[in-house]
């Protein structure tokens, strides 16, 4: 940004923002950045035409990791037989899967 923050231009920042992306920082660092920034040249300097162009990055939500039915019969299986034996009564096993696999 150079030597003095309060002259910076738009072009500045953009290329402030760009440095972070390409140094490798994650997205909140970048969007903490600019959030910063924003408050700065806002609140502190008045000057809202710098950061009307300033965009947080939205991270892509990661999916939850799904068991297949095969996968949840089989944990299922491990832990009624590790907690009940190979052949739990039927009442057993719904009393276990209720609590969580404790007896």
């Amino acid at each position: 940004m150079g030597d003095r923050r309060d002259t910076a231009s738009f072009e500045d920042v953009r290329r402030c923002q760009l440095h972070l992306a390409a140094s490798g920082v994650g997205v909140p660092t970048i969007n903490q950045t600019v959030s910063t920034l924003r408050f700065f040249f806002t609140v502190t300097l008045k000057r809202r035409e710098i950061v009307e162009h300033t965009h947080v990055i939205h991270e892509p939500r990661k999916l939850p990791v799904v068991l297949s039915m095969d996968e949840v019969a089989r944990l299922i299986a491990i832990i009624l037989d590790s907690v009940c034996g190979s052949d739990p009564p039927p009442h057993t096993s719904l009393s276990l899967l209720a609590l969580g696999g404790t007896p």
